[in-house]
């Protein structure tokens, strides 16, 4: 299976209820651009990527795949309510010399989304085929990665039972940050999850006639909502569960994940993280600053800062505790 090395699924491809995926060469590109979709990018234009026909497999080939090559078990998954440092701490774990850090893989969110965004299709099995990419993505591409952390979507924290079921003892990272510091980031740049319908409603447990006539803030501020509501519930339910607030700093969220899985720091290490956080999380040559101009009045956040309010209180009452 040696021939199978830095090779990676890389889209979901459904046709008549055929599901297949494409492959994609990795080669030697590191995994530190702050999106993983960038990655992508980059090998696309690799001369062994360059071809018009593309490497096409059937899904049910990646378990029985993915076991053959070496790989990393999952060392914590990082869920994020977007815009809430998530990108800048997966960029310093990828500067960790024994860590691969994997940033929002297109892939997996193919994978979550299936049974959304196509007809029902007969025996799918989302954990099952979600596991097999993971050991995939986690393949040991120099013999001595020994941590594997991925940052999923902001979405996926409607999935963290599945999750969970498939990985009872993993960490799970729930990071947040104000609401209204959350709004003021996407009215500067919107994503995904902040537009209507780029995302499937019914993730959210949305119906059409409830967000047609939101305006895009009003929308983002119901999306917030549901985020803290299921992180309320994750925090509340899973003692593996740790809560980070955006204001500690990334240094201080840095040591904190790492303390929670287990990850050695080297002095070295921390003065290459300390040099890169800086920088912007999404343009690394770019000295970080950021305004903090806070709109608590606006009315339309009030539900939102209710529940905020509420995962201050558990954090703070659980890191006082611990």
């Amino acid at each position: 299976m040696h021939s199978l090395k830095n090779w990676y699924p890389s889209r979901l491809r459904i046709h008549q209820q055929l599901v297949c995926c494409e492959w994609i060469q990795l080669e030697d590109i590191p995994f530190m651009d702050p999106f993983f979709d960038e990655t992508l990018a980059k090998a696309r234009s690799k001369p062994c990527n360059s071809s018009r026909f593309r490497p096409v497999s059937s899904i049910d080939l990646l378990a029985d795949w993915s076991t053959s090559l070496p790989h990393v078990f999952p060392t914590a998954f990082i869920f994020h309510v977007s815009r809430c440092g998530s990108t800048l701490l997966s960029q310093l774990l990828a500067h960790h010399p024994r860590c691969i850090s994997l940033a929002e893989v297109p892939f997996f969110d193919d994978i979550i989304r299936t049974p959304f965004n196509t007809e029902a299709l007969p025996d799918f099995a989302i954990s099952e085929t979600l596991a097999a990419a993971i050991r995939l993505y986690g393949q040991q591409r120099e013999g001595n990665e020994q941590h594997l952390v991925i940052k999923l979507d902001s979405w996926h924290i409607f999935f963290w039972r599945l999750l969970r079921a498939r990985y009872p003892d993993v960490p799970f990272i729930l990071l947040y940050r104000r609401p209204d510091e959350v709004v003021r980031s996407h009215q500067k740049l919107r994503g995904m999850h902040a537009v209507p319908g780029l995302i499937e409603p019914a993730i959210f447990g949305f119906h059409a006639k409830d967000i047609h006539s939101l305006n895009l803030d009003s929308y983002l501020a119901r999306v917030l909502e549901r985020y803290f509501e299921v992180y309320l519930d994750v925090a509340s339910e899973d003692n593996r569960a740790t809560l980070l607030n955006y204001a500690d700093g990334p240094l201080d969220l840095l040591r904190t994940v790492t303390s929670s899985c287990g990850i050695a720091l080297e002095d070295t290490y921390l003065a290459k993280a300390a040099r890169r956080s800086a920088f912007h999380a999404k343009h690394p040559t770019k000295i970080f600053s950021e305004e903090r101009e806070h709109l608590r009045a606006a009315p339309y956040l009030d539900t939102a800062f209710r529940l905020y309010d509420r995962l201050e209180q558990l954090r703070l009452r659980t890191k006082k505790g611990g």
